[in-house]
């Protein structure tokens, strides 16, 4: 008797011991575990708890959770699709992770998407928001790439920025944040609407498509036009780009950022640097420096050149927030807290005491950066002539390019 006593209970130990090592390497058995000893004043406690309730995810055999431990691409896909209830129909073969890709691909949150590494590569952020994206938003596409839906994602509150303006997209995901993703997932497929972060929501889209004027500025542009079928006609960042007739000079815009002038937190507000740029209203120069009460548009290019270009002096591509009515209205501001219009402004040349319109330049070969914009009011005047974002290429004769267009709501 006393040895089968002895038996049963190593048998036990044993069986338990095994739980506890395959517990670590799936994180997929359930936990009763609620007061862990490593979550106590974490940012993400509450989120973990619940998590854990729910039961998608647990914590490990010595009592902790490991909230700051990075998560595969396999668990956060199991934690996602457990949390979410599906089942693949196909069940399970294969290793521990393949019913819950199974899930996710039959569900339309995986499409074959990781084209180099393997389930047990650590997941990058961006990868997170993909497969989050699917599972919570409705109206996704699937042709999205990774950054319109980390653009989405952090729109929908989803995701929010490890600072201020930075979202790190290629950043590992830890379990703290994906359970805090998933339950956020779970709050707006239950119709909830979350408070997003909007600087992250403004580097995502200057990541989706080099501009943050949606984030920014949707009192101009949150009425986009519209294709026959109703679609909204996206932004063209396709088209700032330029060649010279020669093609030896090229010029493409890498940035198209809006900065709010009254919020020192604005993460782009180290553009508007020193002395470096001016803006003219009827024939007298301003100081961008200490402006206010508008916003500043700043285009930033790159000018590629290349050996036997042919030229010393460039005239920069260019975007342009283009109205009618504020083309019909003088240049007479003095103060950029009572803009009337939109007013260009340009980097300052100290040596000639006047603005660069253009570049001179003796570079042989290279890549020269420059950027230039416009100021324009918080609140746009009332219009029913649509805002156009237009492309200059100024480096041939091809005419404007219409980036995208909206009417005033």
């Amino acid at each position: 008797m006393k040895k089968s006593v002895v038996s049963f209970f190593l048998a036990v130990l044993l069986s338990v011991s095994l739980l506890g090592v395959a517990y670590a390497e799936t994180q997929t058995t359930e936990s009763k575990i609620i007061s862990f000893t490593d979550i106590s004043g974490h940012w993400a406690e509450a989120a973990i708890n619940k998590a854990v309730k729910a039961g998608y995810v647990g914590g490990y055999p010595d009592g902790t959770f490991k909230p700051d431990q990075e998560v595969s691409r396999a668990e956060f896909t199991k934690m996602l699709t457990t949390a979410l209830g599906l089942k693949s129909v196909s069940g399970a073969s294969g290793a521990w992770y393949q019913e819950a890709v199974n899930a996710a691909t039959e569900a339309g949150i995986y499409a074959g998407d990781f084209k180099s590494g393997t389930w047990d590569t650590k997941m990058p952020r961006k990868e997170m928001m993909l497969l989050s994206v699917r599972a919570g938003i409705t109206g996704y596409k699937q042709d999205y790439d990774m950054n319109r839906n980390l653009y989405e994602g952090a729109k929908a509150g989803l995701i929010m920025g490890t600072s201020p303006g930075n979202i790190d997209p290629d950043g590992t995901t830890t379990r703290a944040q994906a359970v805090v993703v998933i339950e956020r997932v779970l709050a707006v497929k239950r119709g909830e609407t979350l408070p997003s972060d909007k600087y992250a929501v403004g580097a995502a889209e200057i990541l989706w498509h080099k501009t943050n004027i949606l984030t920014m500025l949707p009192q101009y542009f949150g009425n986009p036009m519209r294709k026959a079928n109703n679609e909204y006609i996206e932004f063209r960042d396709d088209l700032m780009q330029s060649v010279s007739d020669n093609g030896k000079i090229a010029c493409s815009v890498t940035k198209l950022v809006a900065v709010d002038l009254d919020d020192p937190n604005d993460p782009n507000r180290g553009l508007v640097t020193s002395d470096d740029f001016r803006w003219y209203s009827n024939n007298q120069i301003y100081k961008l420096k200490g402006a206010s009460g508008s916003y500043a548009v700043f285009t930033t290019v790159d000018i590629k050149f290349s050996e036997n270009h042919g030229t010393n002096f460039v005239t920069p591509c260019s975007t342009t927030i283009y109205n009618s009515n504020w083309k019909d209205a003088k240049l007479n501001a003095t103060d950029t807290s009572n803009l009337n219009r939109d007013y260009a402004f340009f980097p300052w040349d100290p040596e000639y005491n006047k603005l660069m319109y253009g570049i001179r330049t003796d570079i042989k070969s290279g890549t020269i950066t420059y950027t230039s914009g416009q100021l324009i009011p918080k609140q746009p005047n009332v219009s029913s002539k649509e805002f156009v974002i237009k492309f200059s290429g100024n480096l041939r004769n091809e005419g404007v390019k219409q980036i995208y267009s909206s009417t005033l709501k």
